[in-house]
């Protein structure tokens, strides 16, 4: 059906992240790739990515999450993020047979990374959905 990805950018810290659709409400796998310093890269388990997708509104003749809680609990790499992501403005682009929405969020919660935690207070970010049907 289609992706979501994104990511969350701290000062220090940085996570990229993907979630597979087969349909809206059947996913198919989760990735997620943290980043410490741009310097050292660790693959997040999906089964420690938890993502919620709350407050749909009606945009181009489908319904879209604008709301979503993302939280991962990485004990084997002792990371662990919470974030609550609000969407401010969302762009439609129909290409083909395919609907792409790219998202311009603010991101609020918290990183931590071996006991150091970075808060993320209202960060701007993107994130798209891509859908198929």
């Amino acid at each position: 059906m289609g992706w979501y990805w994104g990511k969350i950018v701290g000062d220090n810290t940085s996570l990229f992240w993907g979630k597979i659709m087969n349909t809206r409400c059947d996913e198919q796998a989760r990735a997620g790739v943290f980043s410490i310093d741009n310097s050292i890269f660790i693959n997040i388990n999906q089964e420690n990515i938890k993502m919620a997708l709350m407050d749909y509104v009606f945009h181009n003749r489908r319904f879209i999450p604008t709301k979503f809680v993302f939280n991962i609990s990485d004990k084997d790499n002792d990371i662990y993020i919470n974030a609550t992501i609000t969407s401010v403005n969302i762009y439609h682009l129909p290409i083909g047979f395919f609907n792409y929405w790219r998202y311009l969020l603010k991101i609020n919660g918290e990183i931590v990374y071996k006991g150091i935690k970075e808060e993320l207070n209202n960060k701007t970010q993107i994130m798209e959905l891509m859908r198929f049907r």
